[in-house]
């Protein structure tokens, strides 16, 4: 299996530079019962699930929030909030990026090995660039009126467990270190959803509102 250490790398020194972590659910816009669409991975791959459950129960601290098996993603890009958006309007992103996504040909990432942020545990994932391109192909296809283009870093990654407060990262950090030489599994990606996420406690869930097919895999 290809590995890309520089990406790795990176991902692990931005991590591992931390001095504390943050409460992952303390993020302005979402209050009790909104919604929001995003363009999701989801995977049905029982070898990501090994690997996810793997470091959740070796190298996850107990009081971090669990990503459960059936909720693992990918996020690539947000359309909006969904009480800001007509249904008509989503309808049309729908088919702009249907139309996006002819030309994007199937792919594989490579899951793996397990880093960070300041409020997640998560794995990197290789190679960026054809999540790239498909972030950008997605966002071209918004309507111009509804979110508008995110100035953070984009890194793809899957979380697996979120942290709930404000912490020392150094504990953290220290066990995650420790699944550094734990295998990467490969996953292939064949469509990209379209789907409403809310928040259920300390999780995300969501319904898919539409899944579209990569070129090839229609």
């Amino acid at each position: 299996m290809k590995t890309h250490p520089s990406r790795y790398d990176d991902d692990w020194s931005r991590f591992s530079s931390l001095s504390r972590m943050v409460n992952h659910w303390d993020r302005p816009g979402w209050t009790s019962g909104r919604s929001a669409y995003y363009w999701y991975m989801t995977f049905d791959s029982p070898s990501l699930v090994g690997l996810a459950t793997e470091c959740q129960s070796k190298f996850v601290p107990d009081d971090f929030d669990i990503v459960e098996a059936d909720w693992l993603h990918l996020s690539v890009i947000k359309l909006a909030w969904s009480d800001e958006t007509a249904m008509g309007e989503v309808s049309q992103v729908v088919r702009r990026a249907r139309s996006a996504c002819e030309v994007v040909e199937p792919f594989s990432l490579d899951v793996g090995p397990l880093a960070g942020s300041a409020g997640a545990i998560r794995f990197s994932v290789t190679p960026w660039e054809p999540v790239v391109d498909l972030r950008v192909r997605l966002g071209n296809a918004n309507l111009p009126r509804l979110e508008p283009t995110s100035t953070s870093p984009f890194l793809p990654h899957i979380t697996i467990a979120y942290s709930n407060q404000v912490r020392a990262a150094g504990p953290v950090i220290a066990g995650v270190a420790e699944a550094k030489n734990v295998p990467q599994v490969r996953v292939n990606i064949g469509d990209v959803a379209l789907v409403e996420v809310r928040r259920h406690g300390h999780s995300y869930k969501w319904n898919t509102v539409e899944r579209i097919p990569l070129a090839g895999n229609g």
